[in-house]
């Protein structure tokens, strides 16, 4: 009978030690933990208990967590520090969230392609951006993050395509977290606010178009439009010594009351100037008072006449009155009374930032659900030629036949039909998707889609914001038209 016990407690321990040391047996359940950690996330949980596979220990527990933390990239985002203690074969996670938001979360392959997010965010009038984004320089150094952040964001702001978007900015903050299990990866999240609302600032270009039209502005030579919008600016505007409201440092405030400081001039200005097709800049400095060697902060405009940019001061313009001393002056004409960065301000920034302003125009492609046609930088084409594929919503998602997208941006799309794979390669992305299957890899990094790739009239249907997102484009969708735009700047 003790030989009995002991044959049956043997042949149990190595029942046990088989099931140890079984590789698919460990896998197949890291795997079911890895799903049961993913679950719990999606549900922002704090706390929550699961099985702890046989033969696992820390690491193994640590990397089921990381791998559930890589599925989604909104989890990525938000779950910032995690614990756990473990009673037998049961598990008890403990785990802290970042404050969560619906801004857009998007991937960058490097700070020049978050810096190119951010201004896009920015021009976009848009409330902020999540970014992904993988520096092994700070290895792991959220401090050495954070300031590659704040530069970024000030570069945008300075030398962004669209300054009018910048300098309405009444604010703009960033907060960097590691990204859990990955010491090179980090989230950069952007919050913005805005001095005037997005209805505004529609408000001021449709002004500024009537103006134009109502100048003439037309018909005139590009010396004769910076006259006619410096004149017209000082005949409706007066200046503000009190500017202590948020409606004077506006162009919508300038308006509609009449009155503003140097840098509702300066918003005005400009959007007149890119009214009449003038390229032009905002300028930020110091200006000084020659006669009693006071200075202040202060802003105006450049605009680009004839093949060099020149400097325009509309606001002491009107306070000089009919004297214009500051129209149209060289940086050496300007400086005599006039401070900046010539670092920051110069003829090569004002150039590349105009030509980012520009490529964000002509690459920009436009679908509409159910229709067989898109355009591309305002040219029309058909999606699929000959073949009438449109882009579709499947739960709640839309689906574009991504070849026509990534073609016309430079993009390549490769099919291995043995894996039913999809490789999409651009400008240093490599994503791989395979049909109805919900897990996409970016770089290397697994992702989990909302809705997975599938096949409609024999065409790769793919979900287009998880894969521009990716890639750092911006997608925006328009309710009332059904409209899918893609911008890739």
């Amino acid at each position: 009978m003790k030989r009995s016990k002991r044959i049956s407690a043997l042949a149990l321990a190595l029942v046990l030690c088989a099931t140890l040391l079984s590789p698919a047996a460990l896998a197949a359940a890291e795997d079911e933990l890895t799903e049961s950690i993913s679950s719990a996330l999606s549900q922002r949980r704090t706390v929550f208990g699961a099985n702890l596979p046989y033969g696992a220990g820390e690491n193994e527990v640590n990397a089921a967590f990381e791998r559930a933390v890589g599925y989604d990239i909104e989890t990525m985002r938000t779950v910032t520090a995690f614990s756990y203690s473990s009673s037998g074969s049961k598990l008890m996670f403990f785990v802290r969230y970042a404050e969560k938001n619906d801004n857009p979360n998007m991937y960058a392959a490097d700070y020049d392609e978050a810096f190119r997010i951010i201004d896009r965010t920015i021009s976009s009038h848009e409330d902020g951006v999540n970014i992904f984004i993988r520096d092994p320089d700070a290895r792991g150094d959220v401090n050495a993050a954070q300031d590659r952040a704040i530069e970024i964001y000030n570069r945008a702001v300075s030398q962004g395509s669209d300054p009018y978007c910048s300098y309405i900015l009444s604010g703009i903050s960033c907060t960097v977290s590691r990204i859990i299990g990955r010491d090179d990866g980090f989230m950069l999240s952007y919050s913005m606010k805005y001095n005037e609302t997005a209805e505004q600032s529609a408000f001021v270009r449709s002004f500024a178009e009537q103006a134009a039209k109502d100048l003439g502005l037309a018909s005139m030579s590009d010396e004769q439009k910076v006259r006619a919008i410096n004149g017209y600016v000082c005949s409706i505007a007066r200046y503000s010594y009190t500017g202590d409201g948020a409606n004077d440092h506006t162009a919508y405030g300038m308006i509609t009351t009449g009155a503003g400081v140097c840098q509702a001039y300066s918003l005005l200005a400009h959007a007149l100037y890119s009214s009449a097709g003038l390229s032009a800049r905002i300028v930020t400095g110091t200006g000084i008072d020659l006669s009693s060697g006071q200075s202040e902060a202060h802003m105006w405009n450049a605009v680009r006449i004839g093949g060099r940019w020149l400097h325009v001061d509309t606001t002491w313009n009107d306070v000089f009155e009919d004297k214009n001393p500051y129209l149209m002056l060289t940086d050496e004409q300007i400086s005599a009374d006039h401070v900046f960065d010539a670092a920051i301000f110069n003829e090569r920034s004002f150039d590349a930032a105009v030509s980012r302003l520009a490529k964000k125009t002509s690459d920009k492609i436009v679908m509409r659900i159910g229709d067989p046609f898109m355009t591309v930088g305002g040219k029309t084409f058909e999606v699929d030629k000959g073949r009438g594929t449109t882009p579709v919503i499947r739960s709640d998602r839309t689906l574009l036949p991504i070849r026509a997208v990534m073609e016309s941006v430079g993009g390549s799309v490769a099919w291995t039909g043995a894996e039913s794979r999809v490789t999409i390669n651009y400008n240093g992305y490599a994503i791989d998707l395979w049909i109805n299957n919900d897990v996409a890899r970016v770089n290397g990094m697994d992702f989990r889609l909302d809705v997975p790739p599938t096949i409609e009239n024999d065409r790769t249907m793919i979900p287009i914001r998880f894969i521009c997102e990716m890639m750092g484009m911006g997608v925006y969708w328009d309710g009332g038209t059904s409209e899918v735009t893609v911008c890739p700047y």
